[in-house]
């Protein structure tokens, strides 16, 4: 997410921006971007505005802004988004009696991305590996190839033809970070369902 404030009074918030580091990470972040700026009642700007100087941030502070964001902290939001619902299906996995406690294999178009990879090991808490060779069309020539006779079995089809990338081991740090940030996101779910349930009607 981005970075916010703590809640409080405006004198409060002027402090914590004014603060160099603060401002540093605002301006190094907006660089060359729009920025979302949400305000304490609630509700964002009428328009992304652009952060250049340290004063920029305290005029907007003043006026009411609470947090500022870019495109890349909601282009974030989402992926951690779907990371909390991987999240929520291992659980409802371990209900059934399935744990899931070893190296996970991640594939897919998300799988190429680091930081995707990353946040979902962080948010499992689990050691990922992507795999290079995940296309449904070399699944379906393995299939071909174990009925033929070319691979002895479907694990020696595997060993043959899967190919595995770098393994992403979870961060400690970040985990405890993801564990509040569910804890919400199952809020939200829950509290937003039967509004969802009514929609299909």
């Amino acid at each position: 997410m981005g970075i916010e404030a703590p809640k409080l009074d405006k004198g409060t918030l002027l402090r914590f921006y004014k603060q160099r580091g603060v401002q540093q990470e605002i301006l190094k972040s907006a660089e060359g971007r729009e920025v979302g700026v949400r305000f304490r009642e609630g509700g964002f700007g009428k328009r992304p505005d652009t952060l250049q100087y340290p004063n920029d941030i305290i005029e907007l502070v003043k006026a009411g802004a609470s947090s500022f964001h870019t495109k890349g902290h909601f282009n974030r939001a989402v992926m951690e988004g779907v990371a909390y619902s991987l999240h929520d299906s291992m659980d409802a996995l371990k209900s059934l009696g399935i744990e899931i406690t070893d190296t996970v294999r991640i594939i897919g178009g998300g799988a190429k991305s680091a930081l995707w990879r990353q946040i979902v090991a962080d948010t499992l808490d689990i050691p990922m590996i992507s795999v290079l060779t995940d296309d449904s069309s070399i699944g379906s020539a393995m299939l071909a190839g174990v009925s033929s006779g070319v691979f002895k079995s479907f694990e020696h089809s595997v060993e043959v033809c899967t190919k595995m990338g770098a393994m992403v081991y979870p961060n400690r740090e970040n985990r405890a970070v993801y564990d509040r940030g569910f804890e919400f996101y199952k809020r939200i779910h829950d509290a937003l369902a039967p509004i969802y349930k009514d929609m299909a009607k």
